[in-house]
Protein backbone atom coordinates (compact mmCIF):
# COMPACT_ATOMS: atom_id res chain seq x y z
CA UNK A 1 0.00 0.00 0.00
CA UNK A 2 1.33 3.30 -1.06
CA UNK A 3 1.62 5.51 2.43
CA UNK A 4 3.68 8.69 0.44
CA UNK A 5 3.96 10.32 -2.29
CA UNK A 6 6.41 12.88 -2.59
CA UNK A 7 6.58 15.06 -5.92
CA UNK A 8 9.64 17.89 -5.84
CA UNK A 9 9.71 20.09 -9.39
CA UNK A 10 7.34 17.82 -11.25
CA UNK A 11 5.38 19.90 -13.67
CA UNK A 12 3.30 22.01 -11.91
CA UNK A 13 4.00 21.22 -8.30
CA UNK A 14 7.20 22.64 -7.04
CA UNK A 15 7.13 20.52 -3.96
CA UNK A 16 3.70 18.50 -2.79
CA UNK A 17 3.37 16.19 -0.70
CA UNK A 18 0.53 13.31 -0.66
CA UNK A 19 -0.27 10.53 1.77
CA UNK A 20 -2.90 8.52 0.80
CA UNK A 21 -5.49 7.52 3.14
CA UNK A 22 -6.17 4.12 3.99
CA UNK A 23 -8.91 2.83 1.30
CA UNK A 24 -9.78 4.78 -2.24
CA UNK A 25 -7.91 7.99 -2.28
CA UNK A 26 -9.75 10.49 -4.46
CA UNK A 27 -7.71 13.32 -6.02
CA UNK A 28 -10.10 16.34 -6.54
CA UNK A 29 -9.52 20.01 -8.14
CA UNK A 30 -10.35 21.98 -10.90
CA UNK A 31 -8.36 21.87 -14.36
CA UNK A 32 -4.85 22.06 -14.73
CA UNK A 33 -4.27 21.80 -11.00
CA UNK A 34 -1.54 18.86 -10.83
CA UNK A 35 -4.03 16.22 -10.39
CA UNK A 36 -2.70 14.27 -13.73
CA UNK A 37 0.67 14.82 -12.99
CA UNK A 38 0.31 13.06 -9.63
CA UNK A 39 -0.45 9.61 -11.96
CA UNK A 40 2.28 10.84 -14.55
CA UNK A 41 4.91 10.71 -11.80
CA UNK A 42 4.44 7.50 -10.75
CA UNK A 43 4.45 6.32 -14.66
CA UNK A 44 7.60 8.55 -15.09
CA UNK A 45 8.96 6.61 -11.48
CA UNK A 46 7.89 2.96 -12.82
CA UNK A 47 9.18 3.27 -16.93
CA UNK A 48 11.90 5.54 -15.98
CA UNK A 49 11.44 8.31 -18.73
CA UNK A 50 13.99 9.10 -20.56
CA UNK A 51 12.15 12.93 -21.90
CA UNK A 52 12.50 15.84 -19.84
CA UNK A 53 9.16 17.23 -20.66
CA UNK A 54 7.91 17.01 -16.95
CA UNK A 55 10.56 19.24 -15.67
CA UNK A 56 9.97 22.19 -13.95
CA UNK A 57 10.48 25.59 -16.13
CA UNK A 58 13.46 27.36 -14.24
CA UNK A 59 14.48 24.52 -12.03
CA UNK A 60 17.72 21.99 -12.96
CA UNK A 61 15.87 18.69 -12.50
CA UNK A 62 12.70 16.65 -11.05
CA UNK A 63 12.66 14.18 -8.28
CA UNK A 64 10.02 11.55 -7.18
CA UNK A 65 9.98 9.92 -4.24
CA UNK A 66 7.25 6.64 -3.24
CA UNK A 67 7.16 5.26 0.20
CA UNK A 68 4.75 2.13 0.19
CA UNK A 69 4.70 -1.38 2.01
CA UNK A 70 4.65 -4.01 0.35
CA UNK A 71 4.10 -7.89 1.87
CA UNK A 72 4.62 -6.38 5.42
CA UNK A 73 8.22 -4.31 4.78
CA UNK A 74 8.65 -0.27 4.37
CA UNK A 75 10.57 0.75 1.10
CA UNK A 76 10.91 3.77 -0.29
CA UNK A 77 12.01 4.55 -3.70
CA UNK A 78 14.03 7.98 -5.03
CA UNK A 79 13.63 8.92 -8.68
CA UNK A 80 15.55 11.81 -9.88
CA UNK A 81 16.22 13.53 -13.39
CA UNK A 82 18.33 16.26 -14.15
CA UNK A 83 18.44 18.37 -17.45
CA UNK A 84 21.82 17.20 -18.14
CA UNK A 85 22.12 13.54 -17.08
CA UNK A 86 19.74 10.64 -17.31
CA UNK A 87 17.40 9.44 -14.00
CA UNK A 88 18.78 7.60 -10.95
CA UNK A 89 17.42 5.74 -7.84
CA UNK A 90 17.90 5.51 -5.12
CA UNK A 91 16.06 2.17 -3.23
CA UNK A 92 15.82 1.59 0.26
CA UNK A 93 19.21 3.89 0.71
CA UNK A 94 20.98 2.03 -2.73
CA UNK A 95 22.05 4.60 -5.36
CA UNK A 96 21.55 2.89 -8.81
CA UNK A 97 22.98 5.65 -11.01
CA UNK A 98 22.37 6.48 -14.30
CA UNK A 99 20.07 4.42 -16.15
CA UNK A 100 19.14 4.65 -19.39
CA UNK A 101 16.05 3.46 -21.06
CA UNK A 102 15.07 0.81 -18.32
CA UNK A 103 15.22 0.40 -14.42
CA UNK A 104 17.62 -1.30 -12.20
CA UNK A 105 18.29 -5.18 -11.91
CA UNK A 106 15.52 -6.49 -9.59
CA UNK A 107 13.10 -3.15 -9.55
CA UNK A 108 9.76 -5.66 -10.10
CA UNK A 109 7.88 -2.45 -8.41
CA UNK A 110 6.31 -2.87 -12.27
CA UNK A 111 4.51 -6.02 -11.64
CA UNK A 112 3.21 -5.46 -8.37
CA UNK A 113 1.39 -2.19 -9.27
CA UNK A 114 0.34 -3.70 -12.30
CA UNK A 115 -1.60 -6.47 -10.31
CA UNK A 116 -2.44 -4.90 -7.27
CA UNK A 117 -4.78 -7.15 -5.23
CA UNK A 118 -5.57 -8.89 -8.47
CA UNK A 119 -6.34 -5.75 -10.31
CA UNK A 120 -5.32 -4.81 -14.02
CA UNK A 121 -3.77 -1.53 -13.71
CA UNK A 122 -3.11 0.62 -16.72
CA UNK A 123 -0.42 3.67 -16.80
CA UNK A 124 -0.66 5.12 -20.02
CA UNK A 125 1.62 8.20 -21.06
CA UNK A 126 0.05 11.90 -20.59
CA UNK A 127 1.49 13.75 -23.26
CA UNK A 128 -0.46 10.76 -25.73
CA UNK A 129 -3.44 9.91 -26.86
CA UNK A 130 -5.64 7.24 -25.22
CA UNK A 131 -7.06 3.77 -26.25
CA UNK A 132 -3.46 3.28 -27.91
CA UNK A 133 -4.60 5.20 -30.88
CA UNK A 134 -1.01 5.61 -31.95
CA UNK A 135 0.28 1.97 -31.36
CA UNK A 136 0.02 -0.78 -33.98
CA UNK A 137 -2.55 -3.01 -34.60
CA UNK A 138 -0.23 -5.88 -32.05
CA UNK A 139 -0.10 -3.68 -29.23
CA UNK A 140 -3.64 -2.81 -29.24
CA UNK A 141 -4.85 -6.22 -30.14
CA UNK A 142 -2.56 -7.22 -26.97
CA UNK A 143 -3.89 -4.89 -24.47
CA UNK A 144 -7.55 -5.77 -25.14
CA UNK A 145 -6.81 -9.03 -24.63
CA UNK A 146 -5.15 -8.55 -21.66
CA UNK A 147 -7.39 -5.49 -20.36
CA UNK A 148 -9.78 -6.40 -17.68
CA UNK A 149 -11.91 -4.01 -18.68
CA UNK A 150 -12.23 -4.33 -22.65
CA UNK A 151 -15.93 -4.37 -22.39
CA UNK A 152 -16.17 -1.19 -20.74
CA UNK A 153 -13.44 0.17 -23.56
CA UNK A 154 -15.00 -1.29 -26.24
CA UNK A 155 -18.58 0.13 -25.36
CA UNK A 156 -16.50 3.69 -25.59
CA UNK A 157 -15.03 3.32 -28.56
CA UNK A 158 -18.42 2.35 -29.91
CA UNK A 159 -20.03 5.52 -28.31
CA UNK A 160 -17.43 7.70 -29.24
CA UNK A 161 -18.24 6.46 -32.83
CA UNK A 162 -21.71 7.06 -33.01
CA UNK A 163 -21.03 10.83 -31.25
CA UNK A 164 -18.95 11.39 -34.45
CA UNK A 165 -21.50 10.19 -36.95
CA UNK A 166 -23.97 12.93 -34.91
CA UNK A 167 -20.68 15.57 -35.88
CA UNK A 168 -20.79 14.60 -39.04
CA UNK A 169 -24.43 15.23 -39.61
CA UNK A 170 -24.37 17.99 -37.62
CA UNK A 171 -21.59 18.94 -40.23
CA UNK A 172 -23.69 18.64 -43.14
CA UNK A 173 -26.38 20.77 -41.31
CA UNK A 174 -23.98 23.70 -40.16
CA UNK A 175 -22.62 23.56 -44.12
CA UNK A 176 -26.44 24.10 -45.12
CA UNK A 177 -26.61 26.49 -42.84
CA UNK A 178 -23.25 27.97 -43.66
CA UNK A 179 -25.07 28.46 -47.55
CA UNK A 180 -28.30 29.56 -46.60
CA UNK A 181 -26.14 32.80 -44.77
CA UNK A 182 -23.91 33.46 -47.09
CA UNK A 183 -27.22 33.23 -49.51
CA UNK A 184 -28.40 36.30 -47.16
CA UNK A 185 -24.82 37.85 -47.32
CA UNK A 186 -25.09 38.33 -50.84
CA UNK A 187 -28.61 40.23 -50.48
CA UNK A 188 -27.05 42.33 -48.12
CA UNK A 189 -24.17 43.49 -50.79
CA UNK A 190 -25.35 46.29 -51.68
CA UNK A 191 -25.21 47.53 -47.88
CA UNK A 192 -21.82 49.05 -47.87
CA UNK A 193 -22.53 51.14 -50.59
CA UNK A 194 -25.72 52.70 -48.38
CA UNK A 195 -23.83 52.93 -45.79
CA UNK A 196 -21.35 55.21 -47.67
CA UNK A 197 -24.07 56.98 -49.33
CA UNK A 198 -25.24 57.59 -45.61
CA UNK A 199 -21.88 58.37 -44.36
CA UNK A 200 -22.04 61.02 -46.72
CA UNK A 201 -25.37 62.44 -45.89
CA UNK A 202 -24.21 62.47 -42.05
CA UNK A 203 -20.99 64.26 -43.22
CA UNK A 204 -23.51 67.03 -45.25
CA UNK A 205 -26.07 67.04 -42.30
CA UNK A 206 -23.04 67.89 -40.31
CA UNK A 207 -21.72 70.53 -42.40
CA UNK A 208 -25.08 72.17 -42.85
CA UNK A 209 -25.64 71.88 -38.91
CA UNK A 210 -22.27 73.74 -38.57
CA UNK A 211 -23.35 76.43 -41.37
CA UNK A 212 -26.64 77.40 -39.72
CA UNK A 213 -24.60 77.54 -36.32
CA UNK A 214 -21.84 79.63 -38.01
CA UNK A 215 -24.72 81.81 -39.63
CA UNK A 216 -26.70 82.01 -36.06
CA UNK A 217 -23.32 83.11 -34.37
CA UNK A 218 -23.12 85.71 -37.30
CA UNK A 219 -26.71 86.87 -36.78
CA UNK A 220 -26.18 87.27 -32.94
CA UNK A 221 -23.16 89.74 -33.56
CA UNK A 222 -25.04 91.82 -36.22
CA UNK A 223 -27.14 94.20 -33.47
CA UNK A 224 -23.76 94.47 -31.65
CA UNK A 225 -22.20 95.78 -34.83
CA UNK A 226 -25.06 97.92 -35.69
CA UNK A 227 -24.87 99.73 -32.76
CA UNK A 228 -21.24 100.11 -32.61
CA UNK A 229 -21.27 102.16 -35.77
CA UNK A 230 -23.94 104.08 -34.51
CA UNK A 231 -22.08 104.65 -31.27
CA UNK A 232 -18.84 105.47 -33.49
CA UNK A 233 -20.93 107.67 -36.13
CA UNK A 234 -22.19 109.61 -32.46
CA UNK A 235 -18.76 110.23 -31.64
CA UNK A 236 -17.40 111.25 -35.16
CA UNK A 237 -20.16 113.81 -34.91
CA UNK A 238 -18.82 115.07 -31.46
CA UNK A 239 -15.80 115.24 -33.16
CA UNK A 240 -16.83 117.16 -35.99
CA UNK A 241 -18.61 119.27 -33.34
CA UNK A 242 -15.03 119.62 -30.73
CA UNK A 243 -13.09 120.62 -34.20
CA UNK A 244 -15.35 123.40 -35.10
CA UNK A 245 -15.24 125.06 -31.34
CA UNK A 246 -13.03 128.00 -30.28
CA UNK A 247 -10.33 128.02 -27.46
CA UNK A 248 -12.22 129.77 -24.83
CA UNK A 249 -11.42 133.01 -23.46
CA UNK A 250 -9.27 133.47 -20.49
CA UNK A 251 -10.71 134.03 -17.02
CA UNK A 252 -10.53 137.98 -15.99
CA UNK A 253 -8.60 138.42 -12.81
CA UNK A 254 -10.02 137.72 -9.64
CA UNK A 255 -10.44 141.38 -8.44
CA UNK A 256 -12.70 141.92 -11.70
CA UNK A 257 -14.61 138.93 -10.68
CA UNK A 258 -15.26 139.81 -7.21
CA UNK A 259 -16.35 143.38 -8.50
CA UNK A 260 -19.38 141.29 -10.82
CA UNK A 261 -19.80 139.17 -7.87
CA UNK A 262 -20.97 142.34 -5.43
CA UNK A 263 -22.82 144.09 -8.21
CA UNK A 264 -24.87 141.08 -8.97
CA UNK A 265 -25.84 140.35 -5.15
CA UNK A 266 -26.71 143.90 -5.36
CA UNK A 267 -28.90 143.50 -7.73
CA UNK A 268 -30.45 140.11 -6.48
CA UNK A 269 -30.75 141.89 -3.09
CA UNK A 270 -32.73 145.31 -4.83
CA UNK A 271 -34.85 142.63 -6.55
CA UNK A 272 -35.44 140.41 -3.29
CA UNK A 273 -36.27 144.02 -1.42
CA UNK A 274 -38.54 145.12 -4.83
CA UNK A 275 -40.60 142.12 -4.42
CA UNK A 276 -41.08 142.28 -0.42
CA UNK A 277 -42.30 145.96 -1.51
CA UNK A 278 -44.74 144.41 -3.72
CA UNK A 279 -45.70 141.94 -1.39
CA UNK A 280 -46.58 144.62 1.28
CA UNK A 281 -48.94 146.91 -1.31
CA UNK A 282 -50.89 143.99 -2.39
CA UNK A 283 -52.97 144.23 0.79
CA UNK A 284 -53.27 148.17 0.31
CA UNK A 285 -56.74 149.44 -0.71
CA UNK A 286 -57.37 150.44 -4.30
CA UNK A 287 -57.22 153.92 -5.28
CA UNK A 288 -60.42 155.52 -6.46
CA UNK A 289 -61.65 155.48 -9.68
CA UNK A 290 -61.19 158.92 -11.76
CA UNK A 291 -64.36 159.96 -13.47
CA UNK A 292 -62.33 160.09 -16.78
CA UNK A 293 -59.11 158.30 -16.26
CA UNK A 294 -58.46 157.32 -19.99
CA UNK A 295 -56.12 160.10 -20.89
CA UNK A 296 -54.40 159.49 -17.09
CA UNK A 297 -54.33 155.33 -18.06
CA UNK A 298 -52.41 156.49 -21.77
CA UNK A 299 -49.86 158.65 -19.90
CA UNK A 300 -49.09 156.48 -17.55
CA UNK A 301 -48.74 153.65 -20.52
CA UNK A 302 -46.23 155.64 -21.87
CA UNK A 303 -44.26 156.47 -18.42
CA UNK A 304 -44.03 153.25 -17.99
CA UNK A 305 -42.71 152.41 -21.46
CA UNK A 306 -40.08 155.14 -21.12
CA UNK A 307 -39.28 154.01 -18.03
CA UNK A 308 -38.69 150.39 -19.01
CA UNK A 309 -36.64 151.96 -22.27
CA UNK A 310 -34.31 153.81 -19.84
CA UNK A 311 -33.73 150.50 -17.58
CA UNK A 312 -33.06 148.79 -20.45
CA UNK A 313 -30.52 151.49 -21.77
CA UNK A 314 -28.94 151.81 -18.53
CA UNK A 315 -28.44 148.06 -18.25
CA UNK A 316 -27.15 147.78 -21.89
CA UNK A 317 -24.57 150.70 -20.78
CA UNK A 318 -23.33 149.58 -17.89
CA UNK A 319 -23.09 145.57 -19.28
CA UNK A 320 -20.81 147.50 -22.13
CA UNK A 321 -18.78 148.84 -19.69
CA UNK A 322 -18.01 145.84 -17.93
CA UNK A 323 -16.41 144.06 -21.10
CA UNK A 324 -13.14 143.47 -21.18
CA UNK A 325 -10.86 142.23 -24.09
CA UNK A 326 -11.15 138.49 -24.33
CA UNK A 327 -7.85 136.49 -23.20
CA UNK A 328 -5.71 134.38 -25.38
CA UNK A 329 -5.89 130.42 -25.00
CA UNK A 330 -2.24 129.26 -23.32
CA UNK A 331 -3.42 125.65 -22.19
CA UNK A 332 -4.73 123.61 -24.89
CA UNK A 333 -3.72 120.17 -23.56
CA UNK A 334 -7.59 118.97 -22.74
CA UNK A 335 -8.14 120.17 -26.30
CA UNK A 336 -5.63 117.81 -27.56
CA UNK A 337 -6.32 114.87 -25.72
CA UNK A 338 -10.03 115.06 -26.65
CA UNK A 339 -8.95 115.50 -29.90
CA UNK A 340 -6.60 112.40 -29.68
CA UNK A 341 -9.90 110.44 -28.17
CA UNK A 342 -11.52 111.55 -31.08
CA UNK A 343 -9.61 110.59 -33.78
CA UNK A 344 -9.21 107.15 -31.89
CA UNK A 345 -12.83 106.71 -32.13
CA UNK A 346 -12.91 107.45 -35.53
CA UNK A 347 -9.97 104.76 -36.36
CA UNK A 348 -12.32 102.57 -34.13
CA UNK A 349 -15.32 103.08 -36.41
CA UNK A 350 -13.40 102.47 -39.12
CA UNK A 351 -12.13 99.19 -38.11
CA UNK A 352 -15.80 98.34 -36.92
CA UNK A 353 -17.14 99.20 -40.55
CA UNK A 354 -14.38 97.32 -41.93
CA UNK A 355 -15.35 94.69 -39.77
CA UNK A 356 -18.89 94.58 -40.75
CA UNK A 357 -18.47 93.90 -43.93
CA UNK A 358 -15.91 91.54 -43.57
CA UNK A 359 -18.53 89.94 -41.97
CA UNK A 360 -21.02 90.69 -44.70
CA UNK A 361 -18.93 89.17 -47.06
CA UNK A 362 -18.54 85.86 -45.17
CA UNK A 363 -21.99 85.91 -44.79
CA UNK A 364 -22.80 86.01 -48.34
CA UNK A 365 -20.07 82.91 -48.94
CA UNK A 366 -21.77 80.75 -46.16
CA UNK A 367 -25.16 81.25 -47.78
CA UNK A 368 -23.44 80.67 -51.66
CA UNK A 369 -21.87 77.58 -50.14
CA UNK A 370 -25.57 76.65 -48.42
CA UNK A 371 -27.44 76.93 -51.56
CA UNK A 372 -24.87 75.13 -53.54
CA UNK A 373 -24.81 72.08 -51.08
CA UNK A 374 -29.15 72.08 -51.24
CA UNK A 375 -28.77 72.09 -54.79
CA UNK A 376 -27.12 68.97 -54.42
CA UNK A 377 -28.69 67.82 -51.09
CA UNK A 378 -32.59 69.42 -51.49
CA UNK A 379 -34.22 67.18 -48.74
CA UNK A 380 -33.12 66.62 -44.66
CA UNK A 381 -31.79 63.29 -44.67
CA UNK A 382 -33.24 62.86 -40.90
CA UNK A 383 -36.55 63.94 -41.71
CA UNK A 384 -36.80 63.60 -45.49
CA UNK A 385 -38.69 67.31 -46.09
CA UNK A 386 -37.44 69.47 -48.35
CA UNK A 387 -34.67 72.17 -47.42
CA UNK A 388 -34.22 75.68 -48.28
CA UNK A 389 -31.66 78.03 -47.42
CA UNK A 390 -33.91 80.96 -45.55
CA UNK A 391 -35.08 77.75 -43.22
CA UNK A 392 -31.55 76.96 -42.63
CA UNK A 393 -30.71 80.86 -41.33
CA UNK A 394 -33.75 81.49 -39.84
CA UNK A 395 -33.65 78.95 -37.68
CA UNK A 396 -36.73 77.39 -38.32
CA UNK A 397 -35.92 74.33 -40.18
CA UNK A 398 -36.26 71.54 -36.98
Amino acid sequence: MIRRIVLENFMSHPATVIEPAPGVTVLTGPNNCGKSAVVEALRCLIDNESGRWFIRHGTEGSRVTLEFTDEGKDHTILWSKSRKSGGWYRINGNDHPRQQGGTPDGFDLVHRMRQEEGQDVHLSKQKFPMFLLDSPPATVAKFFSTASDVNLLLKMNQELAAEKRVRNTRRGEVGILLEAADRALDRLAPVPELEVRLQEATRVHNSLLEAQAKSRELRAKLPALEDLEIACERQLAVSGCLESLQAPPLLPPLEQMATHVRAWQRALFERKRAEARQRAALPLQPLPAFQNSSDLADRLTQLKRGERAVARGRARRASYNRLITPPSLHETSDLNLLLRQANAIGEQVITAQTRTRELAAEMTQVEVQLRAALATHPTCPLCGSLLTAEHLLGGTHA
